[in-house]
This record gives C-alpha cells, structure tokens and sequence, in this order.
C-alpha cells in the first residue's frame, strides 16, 4: 500500500507539522520534541510508511520482519514503540 498525502493529512501529521513551523517562524526554542515523536498520529504514518516499503519483507536483527509485527494488535505495536522511544530517551 502506497502511503498517500491524504492519509498523512487524515492522521493529523501536517497539524503537528504546522505547529513546529508556526513556533520555528518566531523564534521559539523547542523543548519537550519527545512529545511529537512518540505521538500516536505520527507513530501511525511511520508505520504506514514503513508498510509501502520493499524492505518490509527483510528481517531485522532479532529476525522479525515488519509482516511479522503487523500480524500483532496494532495497539500493542503502538504501545510497544513508545515503550522503547520513551525509554530510550530516559536511559
């Protein structure tokens, strides 16, 4: 599956998108960026984009594929991402 632009803008990624060039346009100072990136919406375009990929097929070094991880519930996927994002970002 092809990610297309609507399926970004459905997701809400352009409203997030939007808000740091809108803070980038004055000048501010970003903190706190972990909040965008382990951000549901985004999580979720990631995977799409991921999804329409070749590579996809192609296992990773624990030998799990991407078809592999989809056929789990895509909530626990999620939640799994954040879990290494967020605890990646602590340790």
């Amino acid at each position: 599956m092809k990610v297309k632009d609507k399926d970004i803008w459905r997701y809400g990624i352009n409203d997030v998108e939007q808000i740091l060039f809108d803070k980038a346009l004055t000048k501010t100072r970003f903190n706190h960026l972990w909040q965008y990136v382990i951000d549901e919406r985004n999580i979720i375009c990631s995977i799409k984009i991921i999804g329409s990929n070749r590579g996809k097929k192609t296992a990773g070094p624990d030998g799990i594929t991407f078809n592999n991880i989809m056929k789990l519930d895509i909530e626990d996927v999620i939640k799994e991402i954040k879990n290494r994002l967020f605890g990646s970002k602590r340790g």
